[in-house]
């Protein structure tokens, strides 16, 4: 007899301390950014202050950038209960990477525990896609922000 009680995948929790996490920002309202380390260079960071602009939101007042090193994994549910986030977008990161079990579709939010969590495509293809006269991802990302942050 086959015992499938203890045939589960093990899923490793990443670790909590974020030691080597830049962090930037006051995050007065509440939004939280995160991006992998090889995205953050000058060109993906003025995309980024591009994308606020637009929803009338400054990057370091209104928000708390938080650039995770290569190969490491957040976890998010921690990140955001211990800043206060009730926004969080994920630029060029996977589920996995931020600590979650169930995947997000790219483009798509979702309200998981009364926090709006947007995956988003990476910084560099979506300034590569602008150069390239291509709209397909940046209209995506804009229709999402628009669900999470309403013009009033």
């Amino acid at each position: 007899m086959k015992n499938i009680f203890f045939e589960f995948k093990i899923i490793h929790p990443p670790s909590v301390g974020h030691r080597d996490m830049m962090v930037s920002g006051q995050g007065e309202k509440g939004l939280g950014l995160l991006l992998p380390a090889d995205d953050h260079t000058p060109d993906a960071m003025g995309q980024l202050q591009g994308i606020l602009q637009a929803l009338q939101l400054e990057m370091e007042r209104d928000a708390l950038l938080f650039v995770l090193p290569v190969g490491e994994k957040v976890a998010l549910a921690h990140l955001a209960r211990q800043h206060r986030l009730s926004q969080l977008l994920l630029f060029g990161l996977s589920h996995s990477e931020c600590g979650l079990v169930f995947p997000l579709p790219l483009n798509k939010p979702i309200l998981f525990q009364e926090r709006a969590i947007l995956r988003a495509p990476a910084l560099p293809a979506l300034l590569k896609e602008k150069q390239e006269g291509g709209k397909t991802l940046r209209l995506g990302l804009w229709q999402a922000l628009q669900q999470i942050f309403p013009k009033p």
